[in-house]
């Protein structure tokens, strides 16, 4: 599995993207807010028969704050951390809201 996590607004989908679109990866659709193992329901749930072998790519912004345990549960699986200029993330929120 690859992990990608970060703030909020700070490139996580985008960094989840190109690195889904390479024809060895599957990025999972959505957040799972879980990086724990998933139970074989849910493997099927984000498989279709064709992306069985592909590496996982999985985006959840929140495992920022639990990469001590997805490394002790994938200790291979790299971990992409986005970081972006606070500035930038404050006006991105604006945009978002319409609101500081």
């Amino acid at each position: 599995m690859i992990f990608v996590c970060g703030g909020a607004h700070s490139g996580t989908t985008l960094m989840a993207t190109i690195v889904g679109a390479n024809e060895k990866t599957f990025l999972i659709p959505e957040e799972t807010n879980d990086f724990l193992p998933w139970s074989e329901e849910n493997r099927i749930k984000f498989f279709e028969k064709k992306n069985r072998g592909k590496i996982l790519v999985e985006k959840t912004p929140r495992h920022l704050y639990h990469i001590k345990e997805i490394r002790e549960s994938y200790p291979d699986s790299p971990v992409i951390v986005m970081f972006r200029n606070s500035y930038d993330v404050a006006y991105s929120l604006y945009k978002r809201n319409n609101n500081w």
